[in-house]
């Protein structure tokens, strides 16, 4: 009756490792932390045999010698190589330089242990309402196990400065748990409880510290094709960064956006498992190249992110460079060209927001992949932008753009002085770009002498609120050059909520005009 009653104890600890088991594996903590994963399996071990040994112990009438033995042995060895592992466990964490050695040391230990069992008597004595064993044996695997814990806890003291709070307070109860139930097993050898302090123990790691639910997010932080951060991190980034920056707006944050360039044409020829290599190739590009970056996103099926703290516009360009170097190289191999398309964009006192900065990056992106494709990518430079976008980026400007043939619309974000100008504006009169950091020094030369003077005093006039709108017609080059009659019309709009101000308006060209051309110019 009391072996039966001793094993209801066993089996409940029993029951609640092997749940462990299968809980860690569901959270694959069993292939992240080898180290927690044998501690598992030797206190299952440990306890399994613990239910045993009292089974056969209590029963030594009708069950083999021998079999009570080496029951008794497994009993023994679980608990040291138990031990071994917790010390191993500590060891990494205090000296990761020296924890194979100190594995090793363990392991040779216990192999003398092994070596000396044939010399070591086993006894079986009765005790209250049971029989349980005694003898060298049981003495000096207790000694052992004991000697570990001392091991592992005078590691943890050693580095009592150095540790963090959290490890301190789990280990050091679990060390002293450990250490006081091997004195009581050597003492009172009816207690027992061996088994039920390595389970509360093995508990108490997984929740306190290989922290189920912390590997689960990171889990779902992490891009399982790439390995790098998810959308979901980079969500949750963006919320602290946004905190830093209105705390901090003098910080520079550059967001580089990059989209692999072919992907759909690569999964529609050469199958989707390509299309995964292709996305993983890229990804460790960007891992290998970006080195400047603080980290690195996959935002999309084809889209990543990198972001840089505090680190140079020419920097972030050089590693850009790197990037697109290395997928060159990487295509000399390939069936298909391994390519991405990179926008960046700063942020500075003229943004609101960090994801404004970002919605810039993106756009800035999405022109050089334009860029890319019709063959000019040198226009702007294949890394992409460096100007400040703030305000420009607007899809309604591109709208107004596909609205008249004639008519180009412009803005001028007066607060960092870049402006922006419609693509007919650009291609008709030869101009080298959609984006100026100094748009009236490059629209200087395509203005006729005659009329630039008055063009820069009515935009004067009007930027220093002298008029409310400009309003001037001139002749102006074309790419042909060629002098055309055009008008351009615009005013100032400040934006009461933050402060900044805009200049925008549009330019007629009255060449292509259909109808309502000035008699004069």
């Amino acid at each position: 009756m009391y072996p039966v009653l001793i094993l209801r104890s066993e089996l409940i600890c029993l029951v609640i490792l092997v749940f462990l088991f299968f809980t860690s594996r569901s959270y694959h903590i069993d292939s992240e932390s080898k180290a927690f994963n044998r501690i598992l399996r030797f206190a299952i071990l440990h306890v399994l045999f613990d239910a045993i040994t009292v089974l056969t112990v209590n029963h030594t009438d009708t069950v083999p010698p021998w079999l009570n033995w080496i029951s008794h042995i497994i009993f023994y060895l679980s608990a040291i190589f138990f031990s071994n592992e917790v010390v191993n466990y500590v060891a990494a964490i205090c000296y990761p330089r020296r924890a194979r050695l100190l594995y090793s040391i363990g392991h040779g230990l216990t192999a003398l242990y092994i070596c000396c069992l044939p010399f070591l008597k086993i006894e079986y004595a009765a005790d209250v309402g049971t029989w349980s064993s005694a003898g060298p044996a049981a003495i000096a695997g207790y000694g052992l196990a004991f000697l570990f814990f001392i091991g592992a806890l005078v590691m943890i003291f050693a580095h009592m400065k150095q540790m963090p709070a959290t490890l301190k307070s789990t280990l050091i109860p679990m060390m002293l748990v450990l250490m006081i139930t091997e004195i009581s097993q050597v003492i009172w050898r009816s207690v027992l409880f061996t088994g039920g302090a390595i389970t509360i123990v093995t508990v108490g790691f997984f929740f306190s510290l290989e922290n189920p639910v912390a590997v689960f997010r990171k889990k779902a932080m992490t891009d399982a094709l790439t390995g790098v951060r998810s959308r979901s991190s980079f969500e949750e980034d963006i919320e602290k960064y946004e905190k830093q920056f209105r705390n901090k707006p003098d910080d520079s944050y550059t967001f580089v956006f990059c989209d692999i360039n072919d992907l759909r044409s690569v999964n529609n020829h050469l199958g989707h498992a390509e299309g995964d290599n292709y996305i993983t190739l890229i990804a460790s590009a960007i891992n290998r190249c970006m080195t400047h970056g603080s980290a690195v996103y996959r935002i999309g099926g084809d889209e990543f992110m990198i972001l840089y703290f505090r680190v140079s516009a020419d920097m972030v360009e050089k590693d850009i460079r790197a990037l697109q170097a290395a997928c060159a190289e990487a295509s000399k191999e390939l069936e298909y060209t391994a390519a991405v398309s990179a926008g960046y964009a700063r942020s500075s006192d003229s943004y609101r927001s960090l994801r404004d900065v970002v919605k810039t990056a993106d756009y800035a992106m999405y022109r050089n992949k334009a860029l890319i494709k019709s063959g000019r990518a040198d226009e702007q430079g294949i890394h992409g932008t460096g100007l400040n976008f703030a305000g420009l980026t607007d899809k309604i400007f591109d709208a107004m753009c596909a609205a008249n043939e004639s008519s180009y619309p412009f803005i001028t974000n007066l607060d960092t002085n870049v402006t922006r100008i419609a693509p007919g504006w650009k291609e008709y009169f030869g101009l080298d770009a959609e984006f100026y950091g100094d748009f009236v020094g490059a629209w200087q030369s395509h203005i006729h002498p005659d009329y630039f003077d008055g063009y820069m005093e009515d935009i004067a006039a009007v930027i220093n609120g002298h008029r409310k709108y400009h309003h001037y017609d001139y002749l102006a080059k074309n790419a042909a050059g060629e002098y055309v009659r055009v008008s351009c019309h615009g005013s100032v709009y400040r934006d009461s909520s933050d402060g900044s101000a805009y200049f925008s308006g549009f330019l007629i060209n009255y060449a292509i005009a259909p109808e309502s051309e000035p008699e004069t110019v």
